[in-house]
């Protein structure tokens, strides 16, 4: 991957302007960060020499709810007792259930009010995950509706194919496989799960977006191999089975769970169990809004400004900060090998959109660009269109800096 070196032409003999190494190594961190692969110091690295001066930590777009925040502020998560959910360990049990009351043992584990967690939005998202992973209802996990693959001294899944890998396990209780879930999504590789859901206002679409894009989220890894290899496609089937539980709740949330049978295909329900019944009487918008879904500010600066011989990026040319996932072009087409959407691999399109808008203050949007120019040479092209020039400076963002 070349960086690039960008000059305001008309301003470049009485304006020292930061130069592209400056504005291409934040928008590649911010948004181009799992691709790159020369090796890049560190924000502080990079502020203390000199390089960097605008901090891609703040934005007004991953700002709005901390949800990225996966730290658990400090709690020691209990690994070492067995939720008790009162429940009858005889059933039957349905799924809202099991999703109920992974969320209650999160809560306890977390020291949250069990209200903040045990939402309407939440065991939804739990249902609708459920079915889309078909554990328990279409195979033989007991007890295990995602196909998790935990397992520890104190619970020792059933492996029923495989030797248990890939989640081909059950759990020996209701509570065993609650415990089990409880713990996984609350700590390590998939604590951004629990995160979301802590959020006493987060809804169904946060969720998935946070199951889907693991990536955005420190130190986790993913649920599933579809959301490597095609997340937005992976994240817009889990929306359908959001719209689905929503739409059906009696036949999704209502599905029995915890028999030797494979009970979706044989129409095993138990409504009169269900303690969200009404939420088919909900609004399926309220289920399917995100704060991802609401676009980035086009005109907004992500803030800080430049010191030394940095362009003071709060004046008049505020730095255009363009999302990679924006909705208003995400699922554009965008040529590439893997998820050939602008979301799904157009970083550079991104990125040079954001630096031409903020450098020549004619503002284009990543689709627009696309748009013009198609996969073309939009690194030396279109800066020269619009009054800037660029050239190769290589692929060390340290050395590269010395040939600016």
């Amino acid at each position: 991957m070349q960086l690039v070196r960008f000059r305001e032409l008309k301003r470049y003999n009485f304006v020292t302007l930061v130069t592209g190494i400056v504005v291409v190594n934040i928008l590649v961190t911010i948004l181009c960060a799992p691709y790159v692969n020369a090796v890049t110091p560190t924000t502080q690295d990079m502020i203390h020499k000199g390089i960097l001066y605008y901090d891609p930590g703040y934005t007004n777009c991953t700002d709005k709810k901390n949800i990225n925040d996966t730290t658990t502020d400090g709690k020691v998560i209990d690994d070492t007792t067995i939720y008790d959910s009162g429940l009858d360990p005889d059933g039957p049990f349905i799924l809202e259930q099991f999703a109920i009351h992974i969320l209650k043992a999160s809560a306890a584990k977390l020291d949250l009010p069990e209200e903040d967690l045990v939402t309407k939005q939440h065991v939804v998202a739990l249902v609708a995950f459920a079915i889309g992973e078909g554990g328990d209802i279409n195979n033989a996990s007991v007890f295990n509706p995602w196909n998790l693959s935990y397992r520890s001294k104190d619970i020792i899944p059933i492996p029923w194919a495989n030797n248990g890998a890939a989640g081909e396990q059950a759990y020996k209780s209701f509570n065993q496989g609650v415990e089990a879930y409880a713990r996984q999504i609350n700590m390590g590789y998939q604590s951004r799960l629990g995160k979301v859901l802590s959020k006493k206002d987060s809804t169904a679409a946060e969720f998935m977006h946070a199951l889907t894009y693991y990536k955005e989220f420190k130190g986790n890894l993913a649920w599933a191999g579809a959301s490597e290899s095609d997340p937005d496609g992976y994240y817009r089937g889990r929306m359908v089975f959001v719209k689905q539980v929503k739409n059906n709740y009696e036949k999704t949330a209502g599905l029995v769970i915890g028999t030797q049978k494979e009970e979706q295909d044989e129409g095993m329900y138990k409504p009169s169990l269900l303690q969200f019944g009404d939420v088919k009487n909900d609004n399926v918008d309220d289920y399917t809004k995100s704060q991802y879904d609401e676009p980035c500010d086009e005109e907004d600066s992500g803030g800080g400004t430049a010191s030394g011989n940095g362009w003071d990026l709060s004046g008049p040319n505020k730095m255009t900060f363009y999302r990679q996932r924006d909705p208003k072009w995400a699922s554009y087409p965008f040529p590439c090998d893997r998820s050939p959407t602008i979301g799904g691999c157009g970083c550079w399109a991104v990125t040079s959109a954001s630096i031409i808008s903020t450098l020549s203050n004619k503002k284009i949007n990543p689709k627009e660009l696309v748009q013009k120019y198609g996969n073309a040479q939009w690194l030396i092209g279109p800066p020269t269109d619009y009054g800037l020039e660029s050239r190769k400076i290589g692929t060390n963002v340290l050395t590269g800096q010395k040939n600016c």
